[in-house]
């Protein structure tokens, strides 16, 4: 047994101890079932996917409180008769402790920085499931230890460590056969931490300035030579981050205005830095419709590796009092690529809801090293889901 699964095994130990430890009541049980059909129309590929979370919480008032989230996935990817993959996880399982200046959490959590729409510089510590639908939405939980200290002046100081490395769930299929990845120890030298500063109600505006030190969880090339021979070597590289996020209302207007870069250094020269930036606006209309748009850049971490410059619109109007539907669309300025991705948001009784959406990709189709390739596909979707 690894060091990450007896971790694992020692958080749901503490957290199932901690909760029968107390009265059965005060116990918070809740849940969600969800079932995903997505059809690819490149490949010709149906997935079906079913998750069932059943969440345990329990809190012990002003001093913490335990979380457990339970998750349950089955995934058919071809209609071929194959039998289905069923996979049991913790999607998270974590302790909070509350001092009076300090609130800690520790264990398996989603751990979320940056203000930007969707791709955000500064968010470090959650890789993307790039297996999933709608990859964007979904984030894995890691193992880490979280305090958030609040000072004078609404000054927070947020510090995060992360024994272990999670790169983004990536499809097998993702990587042709000639492609080796290299595996990533869980040693102390592989260590992850950043420092997040944030100064609230300046002017209107956050401004957090953060550091982190780590792998990136999107892996590169590790040779670059003009005839390359299989298998091709691709790893997580080491860099040191530095990022800016500054996000509030400009004006009298309630337009919402963020900016958020981030610049990592490598430890490798055969990798030069990479800045990353994304800046934006929201505003929404007196007949409650919303507009977001956002520019965003992301520099190559070699001369081969090509930049990735995007215009991102995102529309939402509730229709039908209950009900609403939302559009996105990216356009990539680089390779005169667009997506658009509409969808209905319809609210059933019951607390179910009912997602149906379609994503057209038109213009040149050049594969991309990020997790944007999985977005930039045709395909049509529906989404159920049910709380309880």
């Amino acid at each position: 047994m690894n060091n990450k699964n007896i971790l694992l095994l020692g958080i749901t130990l503490l957290v199932l101890v901690s909760i029968f430890s107390f009265q059965v009541k005060a116990l918070d049980i809740s849940g969600q079932f969800s079932s995903r059909l997505g059809y690819y129309e490149q490949n010709n590929q149906l997935v079906d996917r079913e998750r069932l979370n059943l969440i345990l919480a329990e809190s012990f008032g002003l001093k913490g409180g335990l979380y457990l989230n339970l998750e349950t996935e089955t995934k058919l990817a071809k209609i071929s008769g194959q039998n289905r993959e069923t996979t049991l996880r913790l999607s998270e399982a974590y302790l909070d402790y509350y001092t009076n200046k300090i609130d800690w959490r520790f264990g398996k959590q989603i751990i979320s920085w940056g203000s930007a729409y969707q791709l955000n510089p500064t968010d470090y510590f959650s890789p993307k499931d790039m297996t999933a639908i709608k990859p964007f939405n979904e984030k894995i939980g890691v193992n880490a230890i979280k305090g958030i200290y609040y000072g004078k002046n609404r000054v927070e100081v947020t510090g995060v460590i992360t024994p272990f490395f999670t790169s983004n769930r990536i499809s097998p299929d993702y990587f042709q056969k000639q492609v080796k990845l290299d595996s990533v120890a869980n040693t102390l030298e592989n260590l992850q931490a950043g420092i997040k500063i944030t100064k609230r109600g300046l002017r209107g505006f956050d401004l957090s300035t953060s550091f982190y030190h780590g792998r990136d969880r999107q892996p590169i090339f590790r040779n670059f030579s003009v005839n390359p021979q299989p298998p091709l070597q691709m790893k997580y590289p080491m860099a040191n981050h530095i990022g800016l996020d500054l996000v509030g209302d400009l004006g009298e207007n309630d337009i919402g205005f963020w900016t958020e870069l981030d610049y990592s250094q490598y430890e490798d020269n055969n990798y030069q830095g990479r800045l990353q930036l994304v800046t934006g606006f929201a505003y929404t209309f007196n007949n409650n419709l919303h507009l977001m748009s956002q520019a965003y850049h992301q520099g190559g971490r070699h001369q081969s590796e090509e930049d990735l410059q995007l215009l991102v619109f995102h529309l939402n109007k509730p229709i039908w009092q209950f009900h609403s539907w939302d559009a996105n669309l990216f356009y990539d300025l680089i390779n005169s690529t667009y997506a658009l991705n509409p969808q209905i948001n319809y609210s059933l009784t019951g607390g179910a809801e009912l997602q149906l959406g379609f994503t057209i990709v038109q213009g040149e189709k050049k594969s991309n090293p990020g997790y944007l390739a999985t977005l930039l596909q045709d395909m049509a979707y529906a989404f159920l889901s049910v709380s309880f």
